[in-house]
Order: structure tokens, then sequence, then C-alpha cells
């Protein structure tokens, strides 16, 4: 039986981590943003891709999307066989949503979200004080606009182990994908 569920939170949720802990446990766990040719950051006011310096600066966040290529996303939930969990976020979520069977938003506190976004090495996404101001005013938006679906809402403020170990008892799947 295919289930491909959507792992989705505002930047710093903790959507790489858990898709890592999943991977851990023999799941199978992507982090779509990461696909190549999967997303792209576009320019609001023309639909063209962005081409240009610091891609993670406040001007350049205010003018630009993160956008999934929805028909490439289509082609990869089509060919998922088993459980996958997909992490990721896109401006255009609203879009995405209707082609997952479950959706889970990754919450966590405010004061959470700012460390994290402090400390993080990945993609750098938040490390300017003003990017990660806004996306602290962005919280509740988002929260808002995702749990309009209904979707399955886990707190990321615990541990890792008992976030996981919750999601997948809420779930209804073991704790490790050996034991299915």
């Amino acid at each position: 039986m295919q289930n491909v569920i959507l792992i989705t939170g505002i930047a710093a949720s903790g959507k790489t981590t858990v898709c890592q802990e999943l991977r851990r446990r023999g799941y199978k766990a992507v982090d779509i943003e990461r696909i190549d040719g999967m997303f792209s950051k576009i320019v609001r006011a023309t639909g063209k891709p962005y081409v240009g310096p610091n891609k993670n600066s406040l001007e350049v966040v205010k003018k630009t999307d993160w956008i999934c290529h929805k028909e490439r996303l289509v082609t990869f939930i089509k060919q998922q066989r088993d459980v996958t969990f997909c992490g990721g976020v896109a401006a255009n979520l609203e879009d995405l949503i209707p082609l997952f069977q479950t959706i889970i938003l990754l919450t966590a506190e405010r004061d959470t979200i700012k460390k994290r976004l402090h400390e993080r090495t990945g993609t750098g996404f938040g490390k300017d004080p003003e990017v990660r101001d806004a996306i602290l005013d962005e919280i509740d938006v988002f929260n808002k606009a995702v749990k309009a679906h209904e979707p399955m809402v886990v707190s990321s403020d615990r541990s890792l182990e008992e976030t996981v170990d919750d999601l997948l008892r809420r779930l209804n799947l073991p704790s490790r994908a050996d034991a299915l």
C-alpha cells in the first residue's frame, strides 16, 4: 500500500532532522527540497528563476518564492511503493498538500525556532538576523494556513527521539521500519 506523507513546517521546525531520524530507523524519508530540479527560487514579480547573489538576504527573501515544481512532485509520488516521508515546505504548499495521503505539521515554540535558526549549519537560511525575524513573524500565519488542511500536528520542542516516536505512534507505525 502506498502512503506518501508530507512533513512540513516553518524553517527550523525540524523537517530535515526528523527525516534523518526516520531514515536511521529504516523508513524511506526524503528531503524533497534537496531533490535536484524539484524546487526553484522564483522572482515573484516575473515568475522567472532568481539568479543573483545573497540568496538568503532579506531583500531577496522579500521578492522571491521557493516553489516546488508540482509536476515533478507528482511523478516522484507516483514512483513510491511503500510508506514514504517527504520533508519540505514551499510557497505553493497549498497546491501540493492534496497530493499527499497524510500531512504532518511540525511545530515548535518561537524561542526554539529562533535558537535553531541561529545555530543551523546546513542551508544558512535564517542565519541573517533580519531574515530570522521575518521567519519568526510568519510562524502563526504559516501554521494557521497549514492547520486549515487538518494536519497531524507534532511538536518538535522535545528530543528528536520523543518527536519521532510520537509521530510514528500516531501514524500506527512501528518505531523501526524493520518491524513492519
